[in-house]
């Protein structure tokens, strides 16, 4: 998972500068980099402190809750992916799939 958590946070910080919008009121569409941070916040703390739970104790339920952050930060990677300009999205979004992938793939039975 790490390979890809890494490549979606590069590919994120990629498209700070390239959000764009129509909207006079709202230039960046929600996609400034102080409002997308915030909107994916509060997701990516909770998976990093289930990873640090995770490795501390690898028990079924703190295997359980990796998953069920990583999945709830990869949600919130794809909500704001409408910040992602031209052939960067494609990229972004293969990135999110292959870590629900990976994810998915977690053995959580053993403890």
């Amino acid at each position: 998972m790490n390979r890809y958590l890494v490549l979606i946070t590069a590919s994120v910080f990629g498209f700070l500068c390239s959000c764009s919008s129509d909207d006079p009121l709202n230039p960046l569409n929600g996609c400034g980099s102080a409002s997308w941070s915030k909107r994916v916040e509060s997701e990516i703390n909770a998976f990093n402190q289930a990873l640090m739970d995770y490795s501390e104790d690898p028990s079924k339920a703190n295997c359980e809750n990796y998953r069920e952050k990583g999945n709830a930060y990869l949600k919130a990677l794809e909500d704001v992916s409408g910040c992602v300009v031209g052939a960067n999205r494609a990229s972004y979004q293969n990135a999110i799939d292959e870590a629900k992938k990976e994810l998915s793939e977690i053995d959580c039975t053993e403890g």
